[in-house]
């Protein structure tokens, strides 16, 4: 089942070009060359750290 949130829609838009710039950076590392590009637990987790969106309620434990 889909959902769709027309605010969320609207943010992920307006945000567009900067959430590809992000994935872009840590997209591909683990992938071999020539392959199909994705993003690993590993590279989701430096993004993650990197961006510095832990809190409280976001952390280590929701990201693995």
């Amino acid at each position: 089942m889909l959902h769709w949130v027309e605010e969320v829609d609207l943010v992920l838009k307006q945000n567009l070009d900067a959430l590809k710039k992000v994935y872009g950076k840590f997209t591909g590392r683990n992938a071999l060359p020539g392959g199909l590009q994705f993003m690993s637990l590993s590279e989701f987790s430096d993004m993650v750290v990197e961006s510095n969106v832990l809190s409280d309620n976001f952390g280590a434990k929701q990201i693995a």
